[in-house]
């Protein structure tokens, strides 16, 4: 697994929060990782599987 952090632009795909496990599904290759909405993290990891 991959380690991408706030401002980020890591591509399509999830990104799993380092600090509690939330996870978003990013759908523009140019979008820049925010910080976690749920608990503020700024620690991202490519889940590379679709659940």
């Amino acid at each position: 697994m991959k380690t991408f952090y706030s401002g980020d632009q890591p591509g399509e795909g999830l990104y799993q929060c380092n600090g509690c496990g939330g996870v978003v599904d990013v759908n523009d290759s140019t979008f820049s990782l925010l910080p976690c909405s749920e608990c503020g993290c700024t620690v991202w990891i490519d889940r590379c599987i679709k659940e």
